[in-house]
């Protein structure tokens, strides 16, 4: 009945979204990509708060509590039977306008539908968090989740960055990244489950990372670039 609801009243979802994007899109213009990263972690921020209602105390994953909260509905949803009575028999008139109006959890419904689609999209854009609940794994994603005792979501996000633009000799080049995030990071993190991953994730089949004197010679001012590109992005 949930996904039936949102349906319905999808012009009381859509509303949040159109009123956010137009607001987001004036204030973001004119400014720098960190102050627009930082405006979007703000507004995210906001968003959530006023959504949230849950205990949120415990838990520090933003989308996990969403989650929860999402389910909360499902269940306030499941005691309420006259929506389920008329909702079985496929009375689809009944679940009109009126009874919009007059419904605070209905009202409450699509307000958090609609403010948890700019939480995803903020999410998707900016990358602040792991969101394992509404949105498929990306790539980052999968990074982050199969090293996450080693690296954060923005050593994630350099890693995929890094290797979706690797062209040819795939692991000499791996093997300066992986450098980079051991030796100038100082990241404690395995050449074998840092191999692991990359394979699992990016479908290839990387034997032991090493040097290759052949790609590999210029390996100090590449592993330079790697640390001036670091600094610039996370400055």
């Amino acid at each position: 009945m949930y996904d039936f609801l949102i349906d319905r009243f999808h012009s009381a979802v859509y509303h949040p979204k159109t009123i956010f994007k137009a607001s987001f899109e004036r204030k973001r213009f004119g400014k720098s990509d960190n102050q627009i990263h930082e405006l979007a972690l703000k507004k995210f921020d906001e968003i959530y708060q006023q959504i949230i209602y849950i205990d949120d105390s415990l838990d520090h994953d933003p989308f996990s509590v969403l989650s929860r909260q999402k389910l909360n509905y499902l269940e306030l949803l499941g005691e309420n039977r006259i929506l389920i009575d008329h909702y079985i028999i496929g009375d689809k008139d009944f679940f009109n306008r009126d009874l919009y109006e007059e419904s605070d959890l209905l009202i409450e419904i699509m307000e958090f539908e609609g403010q948890l689609q700019n939480l995803i999209d903020l999410n998707r854009t900016y990358k602040f968090s792991v969101d394992k609940y509404f949105s498929p794994l990306s790539k980052t994603d999968q990074l982050y989740r199969e090293l996450k005792d080693c690296i954060e979501v923005n050593h994630a996000n350099f890693i995929d960055e890094y290797i979706c633009n690797i062209q040819e000799y795939y692991p000499a080049k791996v093997y300066i990244i992986y450098s980079f995030l051991k030796k100038i990071l100082n990241l404690k993190i395995k050449e074998e489950q840092f191999r692991t991953a990359v394979n699992n994730i990016y479908n290839l089949e990387l034997k032991r990372l090493k040097k290759n004197s052949s790609v590999n010679y210029e390996y100090d001012s590449q592993l330079e670039k790697l640390k001036n590109k670091w600094t610039e992005l996370n400055s």
